[in-house]
């Protein structure tokens, strides 16, 4: 568990809370009326586990017994590394107290309200918003003022994920098929932790050959002339054309750094975007666009499909056809041959098999369709 303290409630277009000291208490509280809102802003900590759970807490004094009141949280994700004013999700929660038989009045008691509900995606880095809101419950008595204090939030780690042993389907094929050639029954050397990698490995080399194709549309933000690709397309394994809005043509791809510095010094800082260079995972726009739109770019891409992993049982299978399972079987043996690499004969048979996979993948390459997610077009 970690706790990040929250020093100072920002304020938002509606009314805000204020602060008032209590002298016999020495305590400094932050006083609410209905309809106040203050904002919390937080960056998530690097360590943060994303199977974990985020909780906004905070110390009430509680108001008379005779009170219902309700707190709201309206949670803003801003993804690292994005736009200042790029909220990529939100998320609504609200939870209602009454004290009719509650604690004794003026006693302290802690509230907590969850951040990452209904699966909002929160990653290390991103730097979250809560939008807090104090309200009064229909037909009920409402305190006109509450007081808090101690705001933090409060981050814990997730359930350990209990690898599941695959025990049927493609990938368990594989991986009797793997051991029986390997010579290894009880699977200690070739674990279902060894196939699964293998096979994850195997289908990244498959994605290096521009296997998947796939098509979205990114934002285009005024004056920002840079994309990181691993934010706006976290899948994307190549670009290949982008087009700009409704310009029939595609935009001219830059192959160095030297073209792109010669054009700029020809464009305009802003404008309708014609060029740019994809390198380091990064797309570098000339010149940069001088509007907002949400649909900016529409962009052709290769793909890498999601890793496969034991946490889905026997339901995990590769993304592609059946045909493909005697080249994972290839691949898995190459590396546990490599693998055991100390072992006598250990480096013939990884040059064997090496060699075999890459006869193999060139065959089903090149006869094979290659899969291809095409999505609705919005141009």
């Amino acid at each position: 568990m970690a706790t990040i303290n929250i020093d100072t409630l920002g304020a938002t277009d509606g009314p805000s809370p204020s602060n008032r000291y209590e002298p016999e208490s020495s305590l400094s509280f932050i006083e609410w009326r209905p309809g106040d809102q203050a904002l919390l802003m937080f960056r998530v900590p690097d360590d943060f586990d994303t199977a974990g759970s985020i909780s906004l807490r905070f110390d009430e004094l509680v108001p008379s017994s005779a009170f219902a009141y309700s707190w709201e949280t309206t949670t803003g994700v801003r993804k690292n590394g994005s736009n200042p004013g790029d909220v990529s999700s939100t998320a609504q929660n609200s939870a209602s107290f009454d004290s009719y038989n509650a604690v004794t009045s003026g006693s302290i008691v802690t509230r907590s309200m969850s951040v990452n509900q209904d699966d909002l995606a929160i990653a290390p880095g991103d730097i979250v918003s809560v939008r807090l809101e104090y309200s009064c419950v229909e037909d009920k008595p409402c305190p006109e003022h509450l007081l808090t204090l101690a705001y933090r939030v409060v981050t814990l780690e997730g359930e350990p994920t209990v690898p599941t042993p695959v025990s049927s389907g493609r990938l368990a094929e594989i991986t009797r098929e793997a051991r029986d050639l390997f010579n290894e029954e009880a699977g200690v050397f070739l674990s279902d932790e060894f196939v699964v990698r293998a096979v994850n490995s195997c289908v990244r080399d498959i994605a290096r050959e521009n296997y998947w194709s796939a098509e979205t549309w990114i934002a285009a933000i005024e004056g920002q002339d840079t994309i990181d690709v691993s934010q706006a397309i976290p899948d994307a394994q190549e670009i290949h054309r982008i087009w700009f809005r409704d310009v029939a043509t595609p935009m001219t791809r830059l192959e160095t750094f030297d073209a792109l510095i010669e054009i700029s010094r020809q464009c305009p800082k802003t404008g309708v975007p014609e060029y740019y260079l994809a390198r380091d995972n990064l797309i570098r726009i000339v010149p940069g666009p001088s509007l907002n739109l949400e649909h900016g770019f529409y962009v052709h891409y290769s793909r890498i499909p999601r890793p496969l992993g034991l946490s889905l049982g026997d339901r995990a299978e590769p993304p592609v056809p059946r045909s493909y399972d005697s080249l994972f079987t290839l691949f898995v043996l190459r590396q546990a041959f490599l693998r055991d690499r100390n072992a006598p004969g250990a480096d013939l048979k990884f040059r064997e098999y090496s060699q075999l996979y890459e006869i193999e993948k060139r065959r089903l390459l090149e006869s094979a369709q290659p899969a291809s997610v095409k999505l609705r077009t919005l141009r």
